[in-house]
């Protein structure tokens, strides 16, 4: 199982500990990010995220492989299969 640890991204982006089941109509226009966080993955699965400030330190220690994703923006979870991104401004 291969465990790697993206550190100091910039912003993960629709990152929610608690996302909600539907999010209808203009709600989508909302897109839940977090400044300065961390994100773990183990056999391409997402196991954690959180804010850099708050990073367990036993992930450092115990990670395959470790990717500085600093000035990045990281979207693991992105999906949305119905709007346009051609629209986005309409």
């Amino acid at each position: 199982m291969k465990k790697i640890v993206v550190l100091n991204i910039k912003q993960l982006v629709q990152a929610e500990n608690n996302p909600p089941a539907f999010r209808p109509g203009k709600d989508l226009a909302n897109l839940p990010c977090m400044d300065e966080a961390w994100l773990s993955s183990a056999d391409g699965l997402i196991t954690g995220f959180g804010y850099m400030k708050d990073i367990p330190s036993n992930l450092l220690n115990e990670s395959d492989e470790l990717v500085d994703a600093s000035g990045c923006f990281v979207l693991p979870a992105f999906c949305d299969p119905h709007t346009h991104l051609v629209y986005a401004g309409s």
